[in-house]
């Protein structure tokens, strides 16, 4: 049976890897296996929508953290993850 919802993260998570080529933080090249997209909008209006890809060990290390660390604050807000690891594994 044919996953449609994965088949479409991994598209977009693959364009935010081409578009985006360097991780911000770390410096280093971004492969779609190994890369997570994470993605905000305001929850009632899809506004303010942000996101930023990074190297799956600076999400692990830094921006999951934060954005657990934030999940109240963020009740506001609907927050999307597409983890390459999961994608492609």
């Amino acid at each position: 049976m044919i996953d449609t919802d994965k088949i479409v993260a991994r598209g977009v998570l693959r364009a935010a890897v081409q578009k985006t080529i360097f991780c911000p933080v770390s410096g280093g090249i971004l492969d779609v296996k190994t890369s997570v997209l994470v993605e905000a909008r305001h929850r009632e209006t899809g506004k303010g929508f942000t996101s930023l890809t990074v190297s799956a060990e600076v999400y692990d290390s830094t921006v999951k953290r934060n954005i657990e660390a934030t999940t109240g604050s963020l009740a506001y807000a609907v927050v999307t993850v597409y983890d390459g690891r999961e994608l492609f594994a």
